[in-house]
């Protein structure tokens, strides 16, 4: 996939209804699921989660618990970002 595609996939996500949830903390936590700014092997490990993360907004209610799992998917992703990062 070059950079051009992903940039592509990216925007598309980012279209949904102008933002998957009408709930602003869960556009906050979006926001933090962006990945177009990594390097391409990071990029690779993050994309999953973010996508993920727009298809859980889209489905699930708006409601405390959602955010609470948008928020832990998060913390998942860094996780997983670090481990490719640590040595």
């Amino acid at each position: 996939m070059s950079n051009d595609d992903v940039k592509q996939s990216v925007e598309d996500l980012y279209k949904v209804n102008g933002c998957a949830s009408d709930n602003p903390v869960v556009r906050k936590l979006l926001s933090f699921f962006k990945y177009e700014h990594l390097p391409k092997n990071l990029q690779e490990v993050s994309r999953p989660y973010c996508e993920l993360a727009y298809e859980m907004a889209d489905t699930m209610p708006a409601n405390a618990e959602a955010t609470v799992a948008l928020r832990k998917l998060l913390e998942s992703k860094d996780c997983a970002v670090r481990s490719v990062l640590s040595p």
